[in-house]
């Protein structure tokens, strides 16, 4: 609470200095009625030189000012109205004493409006650069001369500073539209006077670090930070991040109540164009909170040697566990060629994933609309060597339709749709670019960069040169020296907790004492340790004379091994550690006086009795005997091939009879019937499908011969082996029939007439 008070104390001191200064810097509202008695532009009509009120002297806005001393100057304009087609207008400022200034004339093409429009000497960018709205703050574009439509307006001040100082009285805004057809209104205007020998020039601010301390916050509270000195009193107005954080005097101390972990921008302003920056890195130097388990004692049971052990550790931080970043690659020169796309290489520095969910493009004029494809390496590392390998890439998400303004000064942002994974301490090539080719193309390179990369702490981008390539892959660009330039936007989670030694939860832990530690880092590498100590104690009370089965039957593994242990032999109990008993079997005749041998086992021992004995590691007089025999009861183990049937297979019952004939009606036959010459051997060949199992043979014989007694007839498989199926039996018959079955190795109907 008592802090609540002194911030709402510093906060109405504040307030009380503002108030103080107002006589230095005022700013004045014009109205915005104009001479003709309403908000119009023009005033009447719609536009056009030979018509009122550009005949009349043009459309007329006031501002009476008052109480301004005779050093105190115009410092800024601002302007906020609406039209139709803005290279229409010509806005000029008139003074009291009959200054007058060209602040924007025939900008903006076809463009619309001028919205929060501020025109200052300092700005970066003169109005005739920018675009409608012209949101932002520009130089004026400050023509010295004569300009005719309907009357003539004689510009005679190029700047704002040129106005002369201390004039009281009525300031106009004077507008002339040179073209029919369009309209507008004015929603209001402002004059900003100041003291112009109060500047920041010739001040430069150093960057600062402050540690963040507060366990509570991801940040630092109660920041104390100073306003630049000045050689004067007017006031400085602070900004925040962008936001209006309230007004100190120049040199003053003031009280940032927080600022979260990371980088932070203070503005200090005189004037919207007299304005100089800070940069605050706020760094965290809080260690994530780590919590390990206390040390623990467990007791085994009798026999066992080991135990499974499941802990829990877990890590806080003041901080969160994942960040977003980005990298930014200064503007250059703009393309002139038509090039449709950029292609570069983002490498991941640190040893965890890092997610690029979009890239900030600098768009060059030219259409409404574009649209834009992001597409990465499949596999490849870099974009080197796969610049016209379209197999090489993969497109990542839809196509992106980014619209027009298309402002060099402002960059659109091209999502990367679902994220680019990048694998820690590896790369991808990135390629984004348009199907759509106008003069300058839809993105902007940088041309004749400096070599080497752009990089922060996470990631670096290349700038190795030639890498705007054309849509698809097809085509390098004609310039090499075209790099890419804008921003890649990524983020991160981290993993804190790591274990540096002993087991993972969940281990078998083993007799004795295994220490367990884990440390804990985020992402500003703060780092908390913690470890723990988990005791495993044997079975405090074994017996002290062992006790061996008399016949132990021992079944062998599948690989007909096995290794015989304490607790295979032993009885009774209750016993130490089994693994502890030295276990030895005698295999040679008489058995029971060696020699003792490990006791191992395999394929040669099954079926035989051995004498075994096992013995107390901590007292070799403590033994005891037994007898084992050697057994394999495990079942054989059938390997069921699939099985493939022939194509004249039975599928009522695939594994019935198939008949194979040889006739010329059948298919499977290569041959008609064969002619039987005497005293020749003639071949009658059958084919089985190749995609056929043959389970079972039965042959069927039907020969018409007259003598068969002169035959002799042997079956032939395609492996070469041979079986005699008839050899000069029923030597007086005619014709052969006969079926013979070559499970039964019995024949019927051997002879027939």
């Amino acid at each position: 609470m008592k802090k609540r008070n002194t911030l709402s104390w510093c906060l109405s001191a504040l307030g009380v200095v503002f108030s103080l200064y107002m006589s230095v810097a005022q700013t004045f509202n014009g109205s915005a009625i104009n001479t003709a008695g309403n908000m119009l532009i023009p005033s009447v009509g719609s536009g056009g030189c030979a018509a009122a009120p550009q005949t009349t002297g043009g459309t007329i806005f006031n501002n009476v000012v008052s109480g301004i001393g005779a050093n105190t100057k115009l410092l800024t304009v601002q302007l906020n109205l609406t039209n139709t087609w803005d290279a229409d207008l010509f806005i000029y400022l008139q003074a009291p004493n009959g200054q007058i200034l060209e602040l924007s004339s025939a900008n903006g093409g076809s463009g619309d409006n001028y919205t929060n429009t501020v025109f200052c000497d300092g700005a970066a960018i003169s109005i005739t650069g920018g675009a409608a709205p012209f949101s932002g703050t520009f130089r004026p574009e400050g023509t010295i001369g004569n300009f005719v439509c309907g009357t003539t307006i004689t510009t005679n001040v190029a700047t704002i500073a040129a106005f002369a100082g201390g004039q009281n009285g009525t300031w106009q805004i004077v507008i002339k539209d040179n073209v029919g057809a369009d309209s507008g209104a004015m929603i209001g205007w402002s004059l900003t006077f100041g003291d112009p020998s109060c500047s920041f020039a010739g001040v430069t601010l150093p960057a600062l670090n402050i540690p963040g301390v507060d366990p509570t916050v991801c940040g630092a509270t109660n920041v104390s930070l100073k306003a630049p000195a000045l050689a004067c009193t007017s006031p400085i107005t602070v900004f925040v991040d962008g936001v209006l954080f309230g007004t100190v005097n120049p040199g003053a101390t003031f009280i940032v109540p927080a600022l979260s972990s990371g980088t932070h921008v203070i503005r200090y302003e005189l004037s919207a164009c007299d304005k100089i920056s800070q940069t605050i890195t706020i760094v965290d130097g809080v260690p994530p909170t780590i919590t390990c388990p206390a040390n623990v004692t467990l007791n085994l049971d009798p026999g066992a040697c080991r135990t499974v052990f499941s802990y829990n550790v877990s890590a806080t931080d003041n901080c969160p566990l994942q960040a977003n970043g980005s990298i930014n690659n200064p503007i250059g020169a703009q393309t002139n060629t038509g090039q449709a796309g950029h292609m570069f290489t983002v490498e991941n520095k640190q040893p965890f994933p890092i997610t690029i969910s979009s890239f900030d493009f600098y768009f060059r004029p030219g259409l409404a609309s574009c649209t834009v494809e992001v597409w990465a390496t499949t596999n490849a590392l870099t974009h080197v060597g796969n610049q016209t390998a379209a197999a090489a890439w993969t497109k990542i998400g839809p196509n992106q339709i980014v619209s027009a303004p298309f402002v060099l000064t402002q960059t659109r942002n091209v999502v990367a749709t679902g994220g680019i994974v990048i694998p820690a301490n590896s790369s991808k090539g990135i390629y984004v670019t348009s199907q759509q080719f106008f003069a300058g193309g839809p993105l902007v390179a940088q041309q004749n960069p400096p070599a080497g990369f752009i990089e922060d702490a996470n990631i670096r981008v290349d700038r190795a040169t030639g890498n705007l390539i054309n849509y698809p892959f097809g085509v390098p660009n004609v310039f090499p020296g075209f790099i890419f330039y804008g921003k890649v936007n990524y983020g991160y989670s981290v993993d804190p907790l790591t274990q540096t030694a002993g087991l993972p939860s969940g281990s078998e832990f083993e007799i004795g004492t295994t220490t367990n530690c884990f440390k804990a880092t985020d992402l500003t590498n703060n780092m908390s340790t913690c470890c723990f100590n988990v005791t495993v104690k044997e079975f405090a009370n074994p017996i002290k004379t062992l006790i061996c089965n008399d016949l132990v039957n021992f079944t062998v593994d599948e690989n007909c091994t096995g290794i015989v242990g304490a607790d295979d032999v032993l009885e009774g109990g209750p016993y130490g550690c089994y693994d502890d008993y030295i276990v030895e079997l005698d295999k040679t005749a008489p058995f029971g006086n060696g020699p003792w041998l490990p006791a191992v086992l395999g394929p040669g021992d099954i079926g035989k009795t051995y004498q075994v004995r096992v013995t107390d590691p901590e007292n070799s007089n403590n033994k005891c005997w037994g007898n084992i025999k050697v057994e394999d009861k495990l079942p054989p183990v059938l390997n069921c091939p699939p099985y493939t049937l022939a194509c004249n297979t039975n599928l009522t019952n695939p594994y019935a009879n198939s008949t194979i004939v040889s006739t010329p009606q059948t298919t499977f036959s290569q041959l008609v019937p064969v002619t039987i010459v005497d005293n020749q051997t003639v071949q009658s060949n059958l084919n089985v499908p190749a995609s056929g199992s043959i389970l079972d043979v039965n042959l069927k014989v039907n020969i018409a011969h007259t003598w068969v007694g002169d035959l002799d007839v042997t079956l032939e498989s395609p492996a070469g082996t041979q079986m005699k199926v008839w050899d000069n039996l029923c030597t007086t018959a005619d014709n052969l029939r006969f079926t013979m079955d070559d499970e039964s190795a019995t024949c019927s109907n051997l002879c027939a007439d």
